[in-house]
């Protein structure tokens, strides 16, 4: 063939080529924005049938009102984001109705933040891959570090398992452990085991390191050190002391973990059961920026004649926050002091403004309508809730600081503080509506003493 032809043959090919390129990637983006508008017009539809609904709350006729109350139950926790908060200009029906509503819902969501997740996936895959599928089942995200290896391929065995099940075979099998000061919060990280903990001359060391971990549904419990202490003043005073590492799942953002001495009891291998009689609680500190937190135990003292722990038994106590929600109040340099809203649980009342030197001084109160201890030691997390101002034209603006003017119970008021209060702008404060109580049993197992 004339080399000319064939030149030109290689050409049109290669522009061929090209442009099946071109067309791929265009019917790509295309697609992405079909399935956006997809989802902004199923958004839409679901906001407009939620208004619909809500409007039928207030219908001369019971029944009426009766089947609109009922539809929104059935429409889910999805009718939550759109649900209008309790205020005092509504009337006492249908304020009564949207409670029980919400109460509703907020129940199903509640229900679903307390479940473990689950996970399935067979067949062999590179890590990456493997925590991409993780993220996008459950909603939980684990990262390896920069420069990590991911090439390994490693065995998928799991059906309906649940998360930290998965995460602890990812672990043993590929030598990893969590890494508990990643300090984003968000991210649970993951990283090369101390050489200590895997001994590369040994073939049991997943028999010796499995033991010490222990799954409590959306946690996961180990145990870092154990130590016993001799009194010889006073034996009675002796105790065994335990260091416990708790991480739960990122989608989590536990208030508060308790966990009461009283409920634990444990066994050694020679079969002594020990009862603790201390009515002392054990609170974790949770910092909002970890996905972890520890205790230490002390425990009465184990015979020295025992070499491990055979089972030890307890509960963890969670406070866990349910379903983020937003509070508007619009024309906040105009509104009322005093003004109120509720959705589920939480109320969220306007305190009014004031002028500190060349700052301006915004008053907001949230309260709980359950008595949870959600605040009580442990309101750091109000703290986190944000607070802006959203001027007419949709720009945010943000408080420069806060300070803290009323602290109870079940009620926090902080006064935060602006440069400006715009004209016409409203006043939006997130948090969580409704608080999550867990009761988590665990059980450690084999649990080697010194």
């Amino acid at each position: 063939m004339n080399w000319k032809i064939r030149k030109s043959l290689t050409i049109c090919f290669e522009l061929h080529y090209v442009w099946v390129r071109v067309l791929v990637a265009l019917s790509l983006v295309l697609n992405c924005h079909a399935r956006v508008a997809a989802s902004q017009e199923d958004e839409m539809e679901l906001m407009n049938q939620v208004s619909r609904l809500e409007a039928k709350l207030n219908d001369p006729l019971i029944e009426k009102r009766d089947e609109a109350e009922a539809e929104l139950v059935k429409v889910g926790p999805a009718a939550l984001k759109w649900i209008s908060s309790l205020n005092d200009n509504m009337s006492t029906d249908q304020r009564t109705r949207i409670r029980r509503v919400r109460g509703a819902l907020e129940a199903i969501a509640a229900k679903a933040t307390s479940q473990p997740s689950k996970f399935s996936l067979l067949g062999e895959k590179k890590l990456p891959e493997i925590l991409a599928e993780l993220k996008r089942q459950t909603g939980n995200n684990v990262k390896l570090p920069e420069g990590a290896e991911t090439d390994t391929l490693l065995q998928c065995h799991w059906e309906n398992a649940l998360f930290w099940e998965v995460v602890h075979d990812i672990l043993t099998e590929s030598k990893l452990t969590i890494d508990p000061y990643s300090g984003d919060g968000i991210n649970l990280v993951i990283i090369p085991s101390p050489d200590q903990i895997f001994d590369p001359n040994s073939d049991v060391a997943e028999e010796r390191f499995a033991p010490l971990y222990s799954t409590a549904g959306v946690v996961s419990m180990h145990v870092n050190r154990i130590d016993n202490s001799i009194n010889l003043g006073a034996p009675s005073a002796s105790y065994t002391s335990m260091e416990l590492s708790v991480n739960w799942e990122p989608r989590l953002k536990p208030i508060n973990i308790d966990m009461p001495l009283s409920e634990i009891s444990y066994t050694d291998d020679r079969g002594t059961v020990y009862d603790n009689k201390n009515d002392q609680v054990i609170s974790a500190l949770i910092q909002p920026e970890l996905n972890g937190a520890e205790f230490t135990l002390n425990l009465p003292l184990i015979d020295r004649k025992a070499s491990e722990i055979a089972s030890l038994d307890g509960i963890m106590h969670l406070l866990v926050p349910g379903r983020l929600e937003r509070f508007e109040f619009k024309d906040i340099d105009t509104a009322q002091e005093g003004t109120w809203q509720e959705k589920a649980d939480a109320k969220v009342t306007y305190g009014g403004i004031s002028k500190n030197e060349d700052l301006f001084g915004m008053k907001i109160s949230l309260s709980f309508a359950t008595e949870n201890n959600a605040m009580e030691s442990h309101y750091g997390w109000v703290m986190q809730n944000r607070v802006f101002l959203k001027k007419a034209d949709g720009e945010e603006v943000e408080p420069i600081g806060f300070e803290t003017f009323q602290q109870s119970e079940n009620e926090v008021g902080l006064m935060y503080l602006f440069v400006e209060i715009p004209a016409g702008a409203t006043l939006c404060y997130e948090t969580p509506a409704a608080i999550v109580k867990m009761e988590l049993p665990f059980s450690l197992k084999r649990i080697p003493l010194p």
